[in-house]
């Protein structure tokens, strides 16, 4: 995609964020091949660095159920040289299940974020998207993706009005328990639809 060359994509999330990680970067071939099971701090590419490549940078954060004042990505600029994510992709939800965040915790660590996002005007990030928490395939789990959906109705409420665009993949996974591999996961065919969503989403007119 013309339009993502040289940039820095930056996905925080869990472990299906970080699928979109691994996609990303077999999309812009940039040779990662092993999807390797860490939550990790991970980067892959290197066009954000100031060389000349054309190839975007891609970073991945964990620890988004951690309530912090800015965002993953912010120790992260010293290193990368540069101002900031020209995308930033946000997740959350998944991990709050076990830990069963209220929904007032939840409001309180999505609110620091749509405060820093508001407010921060250091450098632009072009295109910042919500990826909405997927919802659980296992019986035993059902009942967890009322929650899942409230989740992604605060996260809407606060992000959307400074200046997200959300991927609704709470609904576009809800009815395909088939691309699940263990009831939580959308590996292969389902995390690839939902990372060519958010990439359709960015570049609307380009292709792959």
């Amino acid at each position: 995609m013309l339009c993502l060359q040289n940039q820095w994509i930056h996905i925080d999330g869990d472990s299906l964020a970080r699928d979109v990680f691994y996609d990303m970067n077999e999309i812009f071939g940039l040779g990662w091949n092993d999807k390797h099971k860490t939550l990790e701090n991970l980067s892959q590419g290197g066009g954000a660095t100031g060389n000349s490549s054309e190839r975007p940078l891609i970073t991945f954060s964990s620890d988004t159920i951690k309530f912090r004042d800015t965002p993953n990505w912010y120790p992260l600029l010293q290193g990368v040289k540069r101002g900031c994510p020209d995308v930033w992709i946000y997740s959350s939800g998944l991990w709050d299940h076990p830990k069963n965040t209220s929904d007032a915790k939840y409001y309180k660590r999505t609110k620091a974020l749509a405060n820093f996002s508001a407010s921060f005007s250091d450098c632009e990030i072009k295109h910042k998207i919500l990826r909405y928490t997927t919802p659980y395939q296992l019986p035993s789990r059902l009942m967890l993706n009322e929650r899942a959906k409230r989740y992604n109705e605060i996260a809407t409420e606060l992000l959307v009005p400074v200046g997200f665009q959300y991927v609704d993949t709470f609904e576009m996974l809800s009815s395909r328990p088939d691309l699940s591999h263990d009831g939580v996961h959308y590996t292969g065919p389902g995390s690839k639809w939902v990372t060519n969503s958010i990439l359709n989403l960015i570049c609307p007119s380009s292709s792959s």
